[in-house]
């Protein structure tokens, strides 16, 4: 499965976005990780590879702002960790 056909199947997590597929990775990343389960994650990971998103994870985090929550950043940031090296 390519990623367009992955953000058309699981659009719900982009409501609020007209065209879903014309997101870029960061905010696809972003609603996978914040309202997706593990199985939809693993398929991100998939399409995306794990080091990819593990990087673009560490520079959503990095900031001052940013959208996820602080259990959802412990997890992911120690998943990623072990996972992605």
């Amino acid at each position: 499965m390519n990623l367009e056909k992955f953000v058309q199947k699981n659009k719900q997590f982009w409501w609020y976005v007209k065209n879903p597929t014309r997101l870029d990775e960061q905010a696809i990343i972003e609603g996978v990780i914040n309202y997706g389960d593990m199985p939809e994650v693993r398929q991100l990971l998939d399409i995306l590879g794990r080091k990819k998103v593990a990087h673009i994870f560490a520079k959503q985090i990095a900031g001052r702002r940013t959208n996820y929550d602080a259990k959802t950043i412990n997890y992911f940031r120690r998943y990623f960790k072990y996972y992605a090296k």
